[in-house]
């Protein structure tokens, strides 16, 4: 009798685990059977780009400078907007001239993009507002960039131009990188490009 008691208290206290999540400031703890559970009961994410880029998710596709990281950035965002997903990609790198020059022909034929997919750029001498940060003007900005286009996905090309006016680029990159979390949670998928950090 004493056995069948302690098998059903193992049950209940499993029970108990499954269905209370232990709060411990920034984690959540749960079991993994709570997890696997809950995670059974949701759609499997989309893969807008076999293998790579999956709905809500933020990648980082990183390497050194002048690879091609952007040219394969923008194949990847064109490919996702063909599927008809809205998406931005914000050109931290090359001035419009630029941008066009890569995507024209010898004949001067210009490349045709899918209509949903948008780019971004710094405003031309842009001055962000007293007793706002950099960071927080940035995402600010980013929001609105998104709200006004509709994107379900971002390409952000690339993180290296947000903290060049630092010379901690990693505690001037994290609050950015904190707030595209934050975006992530709320449906948004993203595509961010760094440059190899020089040793």
């Amino acid at each position: 009798m004493n056995n069948g008691n302690s098998i059903l208290e193992a049950i209940l206290s499993e029970q108990k685990e499954l269905t209370q999540p232990a709060l411990s400031g920034m984690l959540r703890v749960r079991s993994a059977n709570q997890v696997l559970k809950e995670s059974s009961e949701t759609p499997d994410p989309k893969q807008y780009y076999p293998h790579m880029i999956v709905e809500g998710e933020i990648t980082i596709l990183f390497a050194d400078t002048g690879i091609g990281k952007s040219v394969i950035a923008v194949q990847i965002g064109d490919y996702i907007a063909r599927q008809g997903v809205p998406l931005l990609y914000v050109d931290l790198e090359l001035s419009d001239k630029q941008f066009e020059k890569r995507y024209r022909d010898d004949g001067g034929r210009l490349y045709r993009f899918p209509d949903c997919f948008y780019r971004a750029d710094f405003t031309p001498s842009f001055e962000y507002p007293k007793g706002v940060s950099y960071e927080d003007y940035f995402i600010k900005s980013l929001r609105e960039a998104i709200t006004a286009c509709g994107a379900k996905v971002v390409i952000i090309d690339n993180m290296t131009k947000l903290s060049a006016a630092d010379t901690d680029t990693a505690k001037a990159t994290i609050p950015i990188m904190n707030e595209v979390t934050k975006l992530k949670h709320e449906g948004l998928t993203f595509l961010a490009i760094e440059h190899n950090k020089k040793s």
